[in-house]
This record gives structure tokens, C-alpha cells and sequence, in this order.
């Protein structure tokens, strides 16, 4: 990450310095010690010398002697993660990884052809749900269409009731 950001930043004409201030805190628990101290995060304009200063807090606990360690490097990675807005594995508004391989054009423009034959089949009472109208066509096939003539036996293999979602939340 640090590498990634540093070379970013360098191209255009940033540069990131981190300066660890005075301890806030230093308590003794259970299972080691816990590390508060201040961080001080200067962006600098390399091109103007215009700088900015950032406080930050950085929190560590180690039951041997590497809390200090350990509080600087976590609050490093914390203040890098939300200054620039990085991503993580466990971004909960991350959107969720496909189940399905991705679809080749041709198999995009059958898919949504077929999808507008189905929204049209829509039974009263019920709403078209795209992810079970997927997963009927991945359920009955294993692949997406590639020829249009298998759009014709995806109508006569699936109901349209496998692709809707009855209003009020109940599956059909």
C-alpha cells in the first residue's frame, strides 16, 4: 500500500512525511502494554513547497516490547486507508464478488433480450428480480448464451416464475 500511494504520489508531485509526536498514553494490561501517542502527517507540494499538517492518533498493544511498533505502523495504515479512500477485503459496502463468469459481449446482448421477454412476462403481484432471472439461466445451463438461437430454448426451459420475486418480499 505504502508503495503503491508513495509512487502515486511522487507523479504528481506530492510528497507524504509522518513524524511520531508525544506519548499519550502508555498503560500497563493484562497482556502487555497499550501505546497512545500523536502522529503528525505533513503533505507537501513538492513543485510550490505549499504543505499541509494532519494530526492523527495512533493506538498499539503488544505483550512484549513491540506496542510503539505496532501503534505506528497501525496508525500509518489507518490514516492512508482514509485520507485516500482505499479499499480493504473487508469494505462492508465493497459490492459483493459475482458467482458467475463474466459475459462476453454477444452473451450480454442475448441476456438483456431475453431479460426484457421476461420482464414482460411478469405475473400481477410480482416484481422481475435480475440476480434469480441469472441464476435460473446459470441453473438450467452452466454458461451464457452465445448463439441467439438458444434464447429460444431458454423460453421454453424457464418459467417466468422463476424470475420474480412476488411483491412484499416472497419468493415464488
Amino acid at each position: 500500500m505504502v508503495r503503491i500511494l508513495r509512487s502515486a504520489l511522487g507523479k504528481v508531485g506530492l510528497s507524504l512525511g509522518v513524524a511520531a509526536c508525544d506519548v499519550l498514553r502508555s498503560d500497563a494490561v493484562p497482556d502487555g502494554i497499550n501505546y497512545t501517542f500523536r502522529l503528525t502527517f505533513t503533505l507537501t507540494d513538492t513543485q510550490t513547497g505549499f504543505s499541509e499538517q494532519v494530526p492523527w492518533l495512533a493506538m498499539g498493544a503488544d505483550p512484549g516490547d513491540k506496542a510503539i511498533y505496532k501503534a505506528y505502523t497501525s496508525g500509518v495504515k489507518y490514516f492512508l486507508l482514509k485520507t485516500f479512500l482505499l479499499p480493504t477485503d473487508d469494505d462492508v459496502e465493497q459490492e459483493p464478488a459475482s458467482e458467475y463468469p463474466p459475459m462476453e459481449p454477444a452473451s450480454a446482448e442475448i441476456m438483456g433480450q431475453l431479460e426484457g421477454y421476461f420482464r414482460k412476462q411478469v405475473p400481477p403481484g410480482t416484481r422481475f428480480d435480475r440476480s434469480r432471472f441469472l441464476e435460473a439461466v446459470w441453473g438450467h445451463f452452466k454458461a451464457w448464451l452465445t448463439l441467439p438461437a438458444a434464447a429460444k430454448r431458454i423460453k421454453e426451459v424457464i418459467d417466468a416464475r422463476e424470475t420474480v420475486v412476488w411483491e412484499g418480499g416472497k419468493s415464488c
